[in-house]
């Protein structure tokens, strides 16, 4: 076994469960020979968690385990009230920095996070998700050259389903239109899933911390003005983390067309993004046409053939916004169904 492998596993922890593979079968897992003539940028990885407890040993060992020689670890607790802080304590002494306390929410948990960050990559890592083996070297070397390295994100449920996310044309621009291909029929669909998006953290910070009045699309809000500036993104097909998918996430529909509302019109408020103006206003009145469509759905007492002419009367208005797989869907649901 490599020589920062067995330092790794000193005194580290046996797992508290009997489930067997990664992150818990750790002495068949270190097995990366490393570069030693590299000189291996620090990372910086940062984990926010509130009452995660079930979920926060998987998360802690599948990041200290990565046999990663120049980490940075932080985990940023929300003053959890169960088993949460036990767990921490247990990895303290391979925690670069952690605190329990109040917070304002999963963004203020990550911005305290980034402000303590001296690493030259940042990402954070959610915790009920998974850093999968081998992920911090391919990011490492990944990120040379680039301004963002992205990764594959493999969404799992506990129904053992798996959806694997293959992140492609990242750019602002394409962020904010979809590139749906009914209206780009030559461009590629934008995808961008958080946890496979690996940040420069001078540029980041340089671009602002993440806006606390965000909930769910914080994230999203970032990346748009990150690759606004600096676009240079590369790609790998390489399944960076385990995105786990239960009934205890953050689901809120109508908070995300009204925060998605929030940042279109923050960025057309702002004359440093006057070249997103256009793909803003475009998913501006998307978002508002969707709301549109879904209450004209809904409406019982109209007949459906009725409604459904409706709606396909009224997309003609604005066909470069409205023409959409979404619409279309919605106006087939109404005549099929």
């Amino acid at each position: 076994m490599p020589e920062f492998a067995s330092s790794i596993l000193d005194n580290f922890p046996a797992c508290s469960t009997e489930q067997a593979g990664w992150p818990w079968a750790v002495d068949r897992q270190l097995t990366i020979d490393i570069d030693r003539s590299y000189s291996w940028p620090k990372i910086t990885v940062l984990t926010p968690n509130y009452n995660y407890g079930h979920y926060l040993e998987e998360t802690i060992r599948s990041v200290l385990l990565q046999g990663y020689p120049n980490l940075e670890y932080i985990i940023i607790d929300g003053g959890s009230t169960d088993n949460s802080i036990e767990v921490i304590k247990k990895y303290e002494p391979w925690l670069t920095y952690w605190v329990s306390e109040p917070d304002r929410g999963q963004t203020h948990a990550i911005n305290k996070g980034l402000e303590k960050a001296t690493g030259e990559i940042f990402n954070w890592i959610n915790s009920d998700d998974v850093l999968m083996p081998g992920a911090l070297f391919a990011i490492a070397q990944g990120m040379q050259n680039s301004d963002a390295f992205v990764g594959v994100v493999n969404n799992f449920y506990e129904n053992d389903r798996e959806v694997k996310v293959l992140p492609q044309n990242i750019t602002s621009k394409g962020l904010l239109t979809g590139f749906d291909t009914t209206d780009f029929p030559s461009k590629q669909a934008t995808v961008y899933h958080q946890p496979g998006f690996w940040f420069k953290t001078k540029y980041l910070k340089e671009i602002g911390f993440l806006n606390e009045e965000l909930n769910l699309q914080f994230d999203f809000d970032r990346v748009v003005r990150y690759v606004y500036h600096h676009p240079n993104v590369n790609y790998s097909d390489r399944v960076l983390v385990n995105f786990r998918c239960h009934q205890e996430q953050k689901t809120a529909p109508a908070n995300v067309k009204q925060e998605g509302q929030c940042i279109a019109n923050s960025i057309l408020a702002d004359l440093e993004y006057r070249d997103l103006h256009q793909p803003a206003k475009l998913w501006l009145d998307r978002l508002i046409w969707y709301e549109n469509l879904t209450t004209a759905i809904q409406q019982q007492e109209t007949p459906r053939i009725v409604r459904a002419l409706k709606l396909l009367l009224r997309s003609c208005a604005n066909p470069h916004a409205y023409w959409t797989r979404y619409t279309f869907g919605g106006i087939r649901k109404l005549l099929v169904e």
